[in-house]
């Protein structure tokens, strides 16, 4: 008997080094997890000019913080309504905190990016190993569709919208393992602040998938804990849930949605728009590229042995065993088929709109990994050649997605002359006045700028003077007009040098300096 209770006692402490042990590597596999997202998200972040989107979110975010208008939102003297306000108030916070910078505006999208990174970890570890939860986090955080375009590197609100979806699915995972409903109010939550980021799109998913999941579960009858939920088998006992997370996404929408249809007359035709017209027909040809535009995203994403692996993993992930994390895996895949059906479904295909499927997709290659390597257990050479080939698609992942935060950083003119009217404040500065909508005809044409340059042109106003009636040169004046040649017509700028602005399309405003300092605004614009 003592010889039992030592020989117990001894494997006792073996089962709590083997666990500490674990934990350990756990850990410090989650930390590199961290340290190579912030790495990729955060390195050069404000290097670049703010383009498309997230220059139009930061033009609310700026008038916000120098006005104080948070709601509703302004663009252009109007009400903002294109997004809910999530989209803006991140950048706006972060304005606050940090200043109004290009890396300011991109802090709350590369943090959401970070903390999604380790939210796949922890969860990926607790279906399938740390390991492979290390290989899931990696694929996912150097994923090319993620990190390149509308991802945690631009001020955009997809990464924020996509974190908090894995919160919502993570915390109705974690419910139906201990049926908490703290887990349930937070899923709940979670799905209702998704909806003030990018609409009703997240919390119709999360309702397809977790209602799929407990459909399928009461069906095939393969777990106790829910099959005893929803022993019934009813349609109100499968969908009560899921329906309540639906509504939880409503609350906060539809408050939103009804605002700004009293405030603004244009927002419901807006609204079809963006959401029938854009599903159903398309708004842009550029936007309607074909059935197999997503077959080669995913391409793209993970490359041909990434999806073959994915394949396996959603394989693996259908067939998988009746215990909780079996039952991840099952809802990690629901949640991608769902979203890859969907996005699928619309007339309009855009590589970001693959971004909330993009962490379950990854959990599937891992998944699939580790079901290449289960199968070859018995053949240790066989193994030990396999977990070599996926440390390498690691580590070139890795690098691949780092050369892409290293690329040159692509600079806006009109950034460039903010940059340089504000390091010579002893120069005279007027420009027309370009904060009001336009009225004035310019060459046939209203006067247009794209985003980006409307973003810098707030701030060019906020720094210039508007010109007068009877502008007279003073010795060191810079003048940004369309008038050009009728300015350089008066007075002392006959000399004046002219320097045009950069145009992005035919449509925009024809802009130019005109500089009588010597030529100074002219060096700093060409890098001087």
């Amino acid at each position: 008997m003592f010889i039992e209770e030592r020989e117990f006692d001894a494997q006792w402490g073996q089962v709590h080094m083997r666990r500490a042990y674990r934990s350990a590597i756990g850990i410090g596999l989650f930390l590199l997890v961290i340290a190579l997202s912030g790495a990729l998200n955060f390195s050069r972040l404000g290097e670049s000019s703010l383009f498309s989107d997230e220059a139009i979110y930061a033009v609310p975010a700026h008038h916000a913080v120098a006005q104080g208008q948070w709601y509703p939102p302004v663009y252009q003297h109007a009400p903002y309504a294109w997004k809910p306000p999530l989209v803006v108030w991140p950048v706006a916070a972060s304005f606050l905190i940090f200043g109004e910078n290009e890396f300011a505006d991109r802090v709350p999208s590369a943090l959401a990016g970070v903390l999604a990174a380790g939210l796949l970890f922890v969860c990926a570890t607790w279906m399938l190993g740390p390991w492979y939860g290390f290989f899931a986090a990696i694929v996912f955080a150097t994923c090319p569709v993620w990190i390149d375009w509308h991802g945690p590197r631009q001020g955009v609100a997809d990464p924020l919208s996509c974190l908090l979806l894995m919160i919502a699915l993570a915390s109705y995972q974690r419910y139906r393992d201990v049926d908490s409903r703290a887990w349930l109010f937070a899923a709940c939550a979670a799905t209702a602040l998704s909806a003030l980021c990018k609409g009703l799109f997240g919390p119709a998913c999360i309702f397809l998938a977790t209602a799929s999941d407990a459909w399928y579960a009461g069906r095939a009858q393969q777990d106790t804990h829910v099959s005893e939920r929803f022993a019934s088998r009813t349609v109100w006992s499968t969908l009560r849930v899921p329906t309540l997370l639906l509504f939880s996404g409503i609350s906060l929408y539809l408050p939103w949605l009804v605002d700004n249809a009293l405030r603004t007359p244009e927002f419901l035709p807006q609204v079809y728009r963006d959401i029938v017209v854009r599903t159903a027909r398309g708004l842009e040809p550029a936007h309607v590229p074909g059935a197999g535009y997503y077959v080669k995203a995913l391409i793209e994403g993970f490359g041909y042995f990434g999806l073959l692996l994915m394949a396996l993993g959603l394989f693996a992930a259908f067939r998988s065993g009746t215990d909780a994390r079996d039952r991840g895996l099952r809802l990690t895949a629901l949640w991608a088929v769902v979203i890859v059906a969907l996005i699928q479904c619309s007339a309009s295909k855009l590589k970001w709109y693959l971004d909330p499927a993009l962490p379950a997709l990854a959990v599937l290659v891992a998944a699939g990994a580790r079901a290449v390597i289960v199968a070859l257990a018995s053949r240790k050479a066989w193994v030990a050649l396999a977990t070599a080939v996926l440390a390498v698609i690691a580590a070139d992942h890795a690098v691949a997605g780092w050369r892409s935060t290293q690329s040159a950083p692509r600079e806006i003119q009109m950034q460039a002359l903010v940059r340089a009217m504000r390091s010579i404040p002893e120069v005279h500065f007027y420009s027309e006045n370009f904060d009001t909508p336009p009225t004035r005809s310019v060459a046939g044409w209203n006067m247009y700028f794209r985003e980006w340059n409307q973003y810098y042109l707030d701030q060019v106003e906020e720094l210039t003077q508007p010109i007068p009636d009877e502008l007279h040169a003073t010795g060191c004046d810079i003048v940004l007009t369309d008038r050009a040649q009728e300015l350089q017509g008066r007075p002392g700028f006959s000399e004046a040098r002219v320097v045009p602005m950069n145009r992005f399309d035919e449509r925009e405003g024809s802009l130019a300096i005109l500089d009588l300092c010597q030529g100074r605004i002219e060096a700093k614009l060409r890098g001087g």
